[in-house]
């Protein structure tokens, strides 16, 4: 895999550029050497002037499993159950076309409420 910034980085880098105040929330236990997620489902927060937004960002091939463990903790559905708060899954990939330089590209998905359930719908990165 290419090095470089990891994923919570480019979506920091990708929502400010955006206009989104944004940081990285996720922090490491170097006592249990374990990584944890803000409210066991964010990596990023950020926020503007409508609506506060938490992110989960991973490398290519994982938007699915996040999309699933976020989707199975409660703190999610209490998440979007307040006003002017949302979800998204940002999955961080290199995609070009053959034989030419290869970017980073992120496919985002938020999660949206829907008469109490979680449904999840791809935006353009």
């Amino acid at each position: 895999m290419a090095k470089g910034p990891t994923p919570n980085a480019r979506s920091v880098a990708f929502l400010r550029k955006a206009g989104w105040t944004a940081e990285v929330v996720e922090w490491w236990n170097a006592h249990s050497r374990t990584r944890h997620d803000l409210f066991g489902i964010a990596d990023v927060l950020a926020f503007d002037e409508c609506f506060v937004l938490a992110v989960q960002a991973t490398a290519g091939g994982h938007a699915a499993l996040r999309r699933k463990k976020a989707e199975a903790d409660p703190r999610l559905l209490s998440w979007l159950e307040e006003y002017h708060r949302r979800f998204q899954v940002h999955e961080w990939r290199m995609a070009g076309a053959r034989g030419k330089r290869k970017l980073w590209t992120v496919a985002v998905w938020e999660a949206v409420l829907i008469e109490g359930a979680i449904e999840w719908r791809r935006l353009d990165g």
